[in-house]
């Protein structure tokens, strides 16, 4: 195979869909020949192929700027440094910014005009992609900060525009102390401090009907009493009536109306499961209850590593029987983290607390009365934001 009669073709203004598997099978005989030069110029051709069809292969632009700094062709490795800056920024990896800050300075040192432009577009890329990453994240805290506006144990630094610019975000200060230094306060109070985390996921996913999809230790601080201030909403998830609808199924007819078909027909609504899956019910229920296991009993209920181990275990048992035939849905992808970040948390505390009477409370089809303290509290507040009394049932 001739890499030179190939090269006309690869670069023809009208992409040939073929051109970057030639160009990859000319690099390997490149690289079995010794041929270093060739095996540079065809991977530079393939990865120019894929990048016009809107395709980047990060992985083989790095080869490529490797392998031009060892053969010492400075031109052609400002321009596999533009090219790997501008894939980094389209897949908008963590170091696209060093990537562009590369070409750019590798792009002047060789005089390469054109790797100075591409540098300069990934730059412009990564910002835009940061601004309107910090929009979002600014408008997911804003919208959680005015929902729990005075909550008693739950509090969300309000943004400050003001003092905000397209990349940097600034919010209300707030100081606290940090999960480590919670782990040495007393069992009360750190059950206090799980039971507001536990309120504040599944409040905001059935009241708000948002989920903040990063339950991690950091992302707290702690005040006595049972008040934490949740930060970092970056990553967040909203919900329509219509995506909840199965889920509250789900509760409902697994744990109040012991309805196992039709919990089974709540979870294939919502994906879960592969419809008329050859499986029987009672392992359906069996696979899918464990993930309910902290509301299926009315009894107090501590929550420990091995038990938040065993929770992940079964999310990733790829062996069961029903492992061909489970799934879990786009719209849901992100609420998995309650089963692999919050649970972690939760039993990294030795959390004890009827978690049963306190998602009563927050169930929009229960609506049960205050079982705790907080709970106490959570529903004066409750009845002050909204104005109405509620409907409560009794147990």
């Amino acid at each position: 195979m001739n890499l030179w009669t190939n090269i006309r073709r690869w670069l023809s203004p009208d992409p040939d869909p073929d051109a970057e598997a030639d160009a990859n099978a000319v690099a390997d005989e490149c690289e079995r020949r010794g041929d270093r030069w060739g095996q540079v110029i065809a991977t530079g051709l393939a990865a120019l192929s894929a990048h016009r069809q809107g395709r980047h292969d990060t992985r083989r632009l790095g080869g490529l700027v490797s392998g031009c700094r060892e053969l010492g062709a400075g031109v052609l490795q400002a321009w596999a440094q533009a090219f790997l800056a501008l894939a980094a920024a389209a897949e908008g990896l963590p170091d696209a910014g060093a990537q562009a800050q590369a070409a750019a300075s590798q792009a002047a040192s060789v005089g390469v005009p054109g790797g100075t432009v591409a540098a300069t577009v990934a730059l412009a890329r990564i910002d835009r992609g940061r601004r309107t990453v910090l929009l979002r994240e600014a408008e997911s805290q804003d919208l959680f900060a005015r929902y729990y506006e005075g909550h008693p144990v739950i509090r969300v630094p309000h943004v400050l525009p003001e003092l905000s610019t397209p990349r940097v975000l600034t919010s209300e200060l707030v100081s606290g102390a940090t999960f480590d230094e919670l782990l040495g306060w007393d069992q009360h109070e750190r059950d206090l401090a799980a039971e507001t985390i536990h309120r504040f996921v599944f409040r905001s996913l059935y009241r708000l009907h948002a989920f903040n999809g990063d339950p991690h230790p950091g992302n707290y601080l702690f005040h006595r009493g049972g008040r934490v201030t949740f930060l970092d909403f970056g990553l967040t998830k909203r919900f329509t009536d219509q995506d909840l609808a199965p889920l509250v199924d789900a509760v409902r007819f697994l744990v109040f109306e012991k309805d196992y078909e039709a919990f089974r027909a709540a979870l294939e609504r919502a994906g879960f499961l592969r419809a008329g899956a050859p499986v029987p019910t009672k392992i359906v229920v069996d696979r899918f209850g464990q993930f309910y296991g902290t509301v299926l009993q009315d009894a107090p209920m501590t929550l420990t590593p091995a038990y938040a181990s065993a929770i992940v275990r079964r999310f990733f048992d790829a062996r069961g029987p029903l492992a061909p035939y489970s799934d879990v849905p786009r719209a849901y992808v992100i609420m998995q983290r309650i089963n692999l970040g919050l649970y972690a948390v939760l039993g990294s505390l030795n959390a004890t607390a009827n978690w049963r009477r306190i998602a009563e409370e927050i169930w929009p089809f229960r609506n049960g009365p205050p079982s705790t303290p907080i709970g106490e509290a959570e529903a004066a507040w409750e009845a002050d934001r909204c104005k109405v009394p509620r409907k409560v049932i009794k147990n």
